[in-house]
């Protein structure tokens, strides 16, 4: 039986989470900031402040000038480890083999469990809708590996993917969906390689020479 990975991606979080507690934040332009170097960064936004215009990491000043009304909240990472922690306890339901794949994702094998729902596009419609049910964005992937199941999850629109398919729906793809380091993503951008198929039309030397293994 081949193997099949589930990748679940949450665009943000905190910001969900701190609306589902207070819904009225929904409401109004609002963030969540970091702080780096002793400068405020905004590493979240709901919809109302990116409509107007808050981008994640502009300097928290700039985007109160231009939303002066926008609400800033400093971000917890504690907070944000123990929902990550209940969403894994909470996914149990639909397989054994969960992992945590970093800020934003968590990871279920569920090879051989998919008919217990009545397939996969059952299975990952029911996790999706009660997901989205309790006020969490998300969006989420089955494939044959973890890399594709992550790739699919943030930057396509197809949600199953078997081994035959995989290449043609991998190729289009940008670049960042290789889980590469960001400055390495710019890098290739720079020399013309924005996605997938146009990066695998350099050999594995060249690439490795000027990028690193």
């Amino acid at each position: 039986m081949p193997r099949r990975l589930l990748c679940l991606y949450f665009p943000c979080l905190p910001i969900d989470h701190l609306q589902v507690k207070d819904p009225s934040r929904g409401h109004r332009p609002f963030a969540i900031t970091r702080e780096d170097k002793g400068h405020l960064y905004i590493a979240g936004v709901n919809a109302l402040a990116r409509q107007a215009g808050v981008t994640v990491n502009a300097r928290l000043a700039d985007a109160q000038t231009i939303v002066p009304t926008l609400d800033a909240v400093p971000d917890d990472p504690e907070m944000n480890a123990r929902i990550k922690r209940n969403l894994i306890h909470w996914c149990n339901r639909y397989s054994p083999l969960i992992g945590d794949d970093g800020f934003g994702g968590i990871v279920l094998d569920v090879t051989g469990c998919a008919h217990l729902f009545g397939g996969e596009e059952s299975l990952l419609s029911d996790l999706q809708t009660r997901i989205r049910r309790a006020g969490y964005r998300v969006r989420a992937a089955i494939a044959d590996s973890l890399g594709a199941a992550w790739a699919l999850a943030r930057y396509s629109k197809q949600a199953i993917v078997s081994g035959s398919e995989l290449p043609q729906v991998l190729n289009p793809l940008p670049v960042e969906a290789l889980r590469l380091p960001e400055e390495i993503n710019r890098a290739l951008r720079r020399v013309g390689l924005t996605t997938i198929a146009a990066f695998q039309k350099i050999s594995r030397q060249a690439i490795a020479t000027r990028f690193g293994s």
